[in-house]
């Protein structure tokens, strides 16, 4: 995508750029705002912490999107997120849907990135994308997801941003009992599949996917597993944050969480919500428990 060919968003623009390994040179003083309007970084801060960096416009219909995104998230989230979400920064090149670095002087509070280049789909045409990336590509072969409307614009920032607001709490709160008991679910995996390396976007980070004889395995596994997603049997980081998104999506916004297999005409299988299932119900608890204090 050529991004100087898209309109400008004054003192919100940001590019896609490396972020420190070990924690953002951020100040918790730079976070405050309401979280609305803790999209991008302010030129001043881009100055002081990536004064090489180049700028790169973000598209106003995008920033909307997510801007509308943070203010409809569901009341125990959007409390989660105004107090350990510092700023959403739009980017390119990530290599992934998005990702997070924390704070130096505050581990407890993170930065959230989005990828522009998958923020202008819809949410199913984004998580069919992403289903389907884990897998060697095959003629016949079709995965597709339900998520939302075509109409529901806010389906797509909310889940993504749900889903690394699950990776900064993680982060955060990583010795606490209920995040341990939630992860002790599902991990270490005991079942067949469990040799094979799951990586969503495969081919986009320079790996091979998996073949895709291994599709409906995977899938009939985690219908019959305490694990939420394909992307939550990947590992335990994995596990956790989309453990928050799908429940979040699904059950505090009600918006709807399948996946279908097709060969052909032939649905061959599939996955729905796991949280009004017995199999989640101890995750389901253990999630319950954290939000809670939101």
């Amino acid at each position: 995508m050529v991004l100087g060919c898209e309109p400008e968003v004054s003192a919100l623009q940001m590019s896609s750029f490396e972020l420190p390994a070990h924690g953002l040179p951020l100040l918790s003083t730079d976070c405050d705002g309401a979280p609305s309007e803790r999209i991008g970084m302010a030129p001043a801060l881009i100055d002081r912490h990536y004064p090489t960096r180049a700028r790169r416009p973000v598209p106003e219909a995008v920033v909307r999107d997510v801007r509308r995104a943070i203010a409809s998230l569901p009341a125990p989230v959007a409390r989660a997120f105004e107090r350990h979400v510092c700023r959403v920064v739009i980017a390119t090149g990530l290599g992934a849907a998005g990702t997070i670095d924390m704070l130096e002087d505050d581990p407890s509070r993170g930065v959230i990135l989005l990828n522009l280049d998958f923020l202008q789909q819809s949410a199913d045409a984004w998580m069919s994308a992403k289903e389907a990336s884990f897998f060697e590509a095959e003629a016949g072969l079709a995965i597709v997801a339900h998520m939302a409307a075509e109409s529901d614009r806010g389906a797509l920032p909310e889940y993504l941003l749900t889903h690394e607001l699950g990776h900064v709490l993680h982060s955060a709160f990583v010795e606490d009992p209920a995040v341990e008991r939630l992860l002790d679910i599902s991990w270490p995996r005991q079942d067949s599949l469990a040799g094979f390396y799951l990586r969503g976007y495969a081919q986009l980070r320079g790996e091979s996917p998996l073949g895709a004889h291994l599709v409906e395995p995977f899938y009939r596994m985690l219908a019959a597993s305490s694990l939420p997603s394909l992307t939550a049997a990947a590992n335990r980081n994995e596990d956790f944050a989309d453990s928050f998104a799908t429940y979040g999506h699904a059950v505090l916004s009600g918006r709807p969480w399948a996946i279908e297999v097709y060969r052909g005409s032939e649905r061959t299988a599939g996955l729905e919500s796991c949280w009004d299932e017995a199999r989640c119900y101890e995750k389901r608890a253990a999630l319950e428990e954290l939000l809670s204090r939101f």
